[in-house]
């Protein structure tokens, strides 16, 4: 059991290095999202990290208090600042917040929960595109 525990972890942390984009809050990568049974409006958070596997994101530390480990986030939209929206409705759990003191805003890490085939790939073309968009920023 212990060793396929091992095995698992390795290929989710390959899965997890080969399809995963890095962002700044300067990037604008913004997502809209409910937390169900929470009567709130629709929040947004600046996207700092995305896989197919899930999204890391973050924002002000009075938003983030309204968050705990373990709830269900729907996520309405991942979008670029003025681009069209994707991904419409994905489920995720909350694993992991970070709090830090000393700083404005907090994250909150989140695993994808039964993303569709449409979801997914839209989420893997969008890595795909980002890539080759900060590749040529480098190269010129």
């Amino acid at each position: 059991d212990q060793q396929r525990t091992t095995v698992m972890d390795k290929k989710g942390e390959d899965r997890r290095q080969n399809g995963r984009a890095l962002f700044t809050i300067e990037n604008g990568i913004l997502a809209s999202f409910i937390i169900p049974g929470i009567k709130t409006k629709t929040m947004t958070a600046y996207v700092l990290n995305l896989s197919t596997g899930g999204i890391f994101f973050t924002m002000r530390k009075e938003e983030i208090s309204k968050i705990a480990k373990g709830d269900k986030v729907i996520f309405l939209e991942i979008k670029l600042r003025n681009s069209k929206p994707f991904i419409l409705n994905a489920e995720a759990d909350i694993i992991w917040k970070t709090e830090e003191a000393t700083t404005e805003y907090s994250g909150v890490g989140c695993r994808f929960l039964k993303l569709s085939s449409s979801s997914d790939s839209q989420i893997s073309r969008f890595i795909e595109l980002w890539h080759q968009k900060t590749a040529e920023n480098v190269s010129h």
